[in-house]
Parts: C-alpha cells; structure tokens; sequence
C-alpha cells in the first residue's frame, strides 16, 4: 500500500497529512486489504475455533446462533462438523456481501443457489451479511443529520441508497434474510425504507431481515420494526462503561441518551433480539443480559 492505492469503496486507508503515505491504520473495510493477501485460515484452525466456540456458547445455554462474515472456506468447515455430529446448536451463517472482512470467492455462485448445498437440521446459509456504514468510534456511522460540531459530515455510507434499496428487494425475492449492520440512525432509516419497498414489491413473504447493532436508532423509526417484521438487533455488551465509550459520546448528549434503544422498540410492538457481536465483545450472553438490563459493567 502507497500513496497511490485508492481507498476501497467501504472504508479507507489512514494517510499522512503532507506526503499522503499510509500511517499503518486501516478505517473499517480497508483491512480487507491485508485480508486479500494473506493465505486462508488453515483447516484444522477453522475446525477447532468453530468446535470450542459452539461448545462454550452451548455451555452458556445458547440453542441457536448466527456466525456472519463467512466464505466458502468457513462455510465447510462449519459443514464439516455439523456432518461429523459436532454441531452442539442450531447455526444460520451470513455470506459477506462485500469484502468487509475477507474477500469472499464465489459469492454470486453461493447466493445464486449453492448455499443449499449446506443445508441440514441444524445448519444453513440462507443470509447474506451487508455494512451499510461504519462506527462511532471512527465517526463513519451514518447519522440522520451532521457529527457534532461537523457542518456537512454525516458519516460513511457504504453503497448508495438505490444500491441498498435493489439488493434487499432482490435478496428478499430470492428468500434471502439479508443482516444489515447499520450503527447510525441514518444508515437503519434507509435500510427500513429498503425492506418497506421490498414488501411493496414481493409481498409479506416471510422472510424476517434484521438490522444489525441498532446503536442509535430514530424515534420514528421504532414503530416501523413491527409494521415491517424487521427485527432489531442490538450489542448491548458494548455499551456499558468502558474504552468504547468515549467514542460514543462524540455522537452528541441527546442522542447517547437513547442508545441502544431495546425498550422503544419492545413498546412499539417489534421483535428485539440481543447479539454479543463476538469477536469484537464477550461471547458470553449472561454479560449482555446483564448490561441489557442494568446499563452498567458487570465487571469491576
């Protein structure tokens, strides 16, 4: 990487103010860089990191969970144990859209159809995982209005809204549940008129979508989870007291007030579901209940 390697479309490469070297950090999608030169994850890695995760999550009483960001190669070895009998909890796995994480081979081959081929009881790979914008902590989620103290900045917005509003109505068609990560409460807005638009277009069909994190959400927006049977999925392992919090609170007092808005949406009527978001927080559940309901840190 140099000064003349073009950011990617969903993030972007830190440089130096004066001779627009890159310092070494990489904003959001830009590591998929690193990603896309390194060789794939081992085999037998993939298979133990797989194995011990099910197990302690089984351990802490899960039944079913999500893996998201997955490719072909983490797509057969999560097969590989469910055909071996080691998979101890039910599994969907999301497909990465883009290269948000690691460029993923035979995206359109598994999304046109091959993802069947995983099926089984307690496995499938029937959702596509999509970052429709970034993070508090890099000022790139995508916010409804302007950053404090930004005149025009509303953060970064990875696809363009018609790009959005396509993908969801066509995944939705396909039967594809479509897991949207959208911190801001502009980047959730556009993701709930897509899936209104879907649901113009293909009907209520079914096919529950998710948004994904629901950090900051709009207060007119909350009713729309249940009219649209979208479910809204929040982090509540990250928000209590710790090294993330001074970035959120960049997001302004009044907003920070209603982060993490688990009760607006109950008390609209929609459905709210608790991720751990793992590996970025703990995967124990237990710490996220806790913080869910206390809004404080479980430990210390």
């Amino acid at each position: 990487m140099t000064a003349d390697t073009p950011d990617p479309g969903n993030g972007y490469i830190e440089r130096d103010s004066i001779t627009g070297e890159p310092t070494g950090i990489l904003v959001d999608g830009a590591y998929a860089l690193i990603h896309g030169a390194m060789p794939p994850t081992p085999m037998h890695a993939l298979l133990r990191a797989y194995r011990e995760g099910m197990q302690y999550q089984s351990s802490r009483g899960v039944v079913a969970t999500k893996y998201v960001h997955v490719c072909e190669h983490r797509l057969n070895a999560l097969s590989t144990l469910d055909k071996a009998g080691e998979m101890t909890l039910r599994v969907e796995a999301a497909i990465s859209w883009q290269d948000d994480i690691f460029p993923v081979k035979r995206r359109s081959e598994l999304i046109a159809g091959e993802r069947h081929y995983y099926r089984s009881a307690r496995f499938n790979a029937n959702a596509v995982k999509f970052h429709f914008d970034g993070v508090h902590e890099t000022q790139s989620s995508y916010l409804s209005t302007p950053w404090p103290g930004e005149s025009t900045w509303r953060g970064s917005l990875n696809m363009t809204p018609e790009h959005i509003c396509d993908m969801v109505v066509d995944l939705d068609r396909k039967g594809i549940r479509v897991i949207a990560h959208c911190t801001g409460d502009g980047s959730s807005d556009l993701f709930l008129d897509a899936v209104a638009e879907a649901r113009r277009l293909n009907g209520p069909n079914g096919m529950r979508h998710q948004c994904a994190h629901s950090t900051l959400l709009m207060e007119e927006n909350l009713v729309r989870f249940n009219a649209l049977d979208v479910t809204a999925e929040f982090s509540p392992v990250l928000w209590y007291p710790s090294d993330f919090s001074y970035a959120r609170t960049k997001a302004g007092e009044e907003r920070i007030k209603n982060i993490y808005n688990f009760k607006g949406v109950i008390d609209a009527g929609g459905n709210a579901v608790m991720g751990t978001d793992w590996p970025v927080a703990n995967i124990n559940p237990w710490v996220g209940f806790e913080t869910m309901i206390t809004r404080k840190k479980p430990m210390g």
